[in-house]
């Protein structure tokens, strides 16, 4: 499922417009329609969702943004990813508290190229460290 399809879903079975809808969440009802259709008309790509609208529409249709995160299916790519680990997005939020997610990524925001860079290398050397950790974890067991 994407997000438009949950929107979709939530308009049809409240009975409510694209509008309400629009000022129920915050969104433009421009934006709702794209999000609904998976479409942009400016750049003819399918829609990527940032985080904040995520959360917007969680709001609005009163679930939990993790909630909404796990229905959202590997089809459904959302900003501030690298390609690649959008499916796995429900992890990283579920295991994450939004609020620290969202700090991370402000800080990570405020970084230099540079830093950016390190940053980049460090965490991928944690992640090949806890790679190592769980086969040598395996292999024990």
């Amino acid at each position: 499922m994407i997000l438009g399809d949950l929107i979709k879903k939530y308009r049809t079975e409240h009975h409510i417009s694209m509008e309400q809808f629009a000022k129920k969440s915050g969104l433009s009802k421009a934006y709702v329609s794209v999000l609904e259709r998976n479409y942009n008309p400016v750049n003819g790509k399918t829609v990527v969702p940032s985080l904040e609208t995520i959360k917007a529409v969680a709001t609005a249709i009163g679930m939990d943004f993790n909630e909404v995160i796990a229905v959202l299916d590997g089809n459904q790519n959302v900003k501030v990813y690298p390609s690649g680990i959008s499916s796995q997005i429900g992890d990283v939020i579920t295991n994450l508290e939004i609020e620290q997610y969202e700090k991370l990524l402000q800080i990570y925001k405020e970084l230099s190229p540079a830093r950016k860079k390190q940053l980049y290398e460090y965490a991928y050397a944690l992640s090949m460290l806890e790679e190592k950790e769980k086969m040598s974890d395996d292999s024990t067991d």
